[in-house]
């Protein structure tokens, strides 16, 4: 029952997120409301097939409604731009601007 429930809370979280960004511009990205793995991954797909040069709005959140109220998204993000030496400029507390 519980691989169920987690099975399916993952599957509404994967699909509000691609409500909410499916009319989002194609140089910014939403990130709330994601696991960290899901966060990676999207980050890489966008890196992957984004315009050499072009610029990424990334929008991490500051971790204020994870249950502690440590961000989490953020700092791995943070640390998969900085293994891949992929650029990067922290606009505010929960959007960093990357450039591809």
């Amino acid at each position: 029952a519980c691989a169920c429930a987690c099975a399916c809370v993952c599957m509404c979280v994967l699909l509000l997120f691609l409500l909410v960004s499916r009319g989002a511009q194609h140089n910014r990205v939403d990130l709330h409301g994601l696991y960290v793995k899901e966060a990676l991954e999207t980050i890489e797909e966008r890196i992957q097939n984004g315009e050499p040069g072009s610029v990424l709005y990334v929008i991490t959140g500051k971790g204020s409604h994870s249950r502690d109220g440590q961000a989490r998204i953020k700092p791995a993000v943070l640390r998969y731009l900085q293994e891949h030496h992929i650029r990067c400029q922290e606009l505010n507390a929960g959007m960093l601007q990357v450039t591809l």
